[in-house]
């Protein structure tokens, strides 16, 4: 995870299952930057976003599932 915290990543590309494991850790570690989120392959669980944007209110998300 330091690679993440540590890094200038501004981009990333996920699916919703594994961006849920990422809000339950940001409880633990503050990411760094606005970021950038591209959620596809599988629906999106509208509550796991919102807690997203509470704790990052500039990242802007996108939902590329068909």
């Amino acid at each position: 995870m330091s690679t993440f915290t540590d890094s200038k990543i501004n981009t990333l590309k996920l699916t919703p299952s594994y961006f849920a494991l990422l809000v339950d850790m940001q409880m633990k570690i503050k990411f760094p930057l606005s970021k950038t989120i591209i959620l596809g392959g599988e629906a999106i669980d509208l509550l796991v976003t919102k807690k997203w944007l509470e704790f990052n209110p500039t990242d802007v998300i996108y939902n590329e599932y068909g």
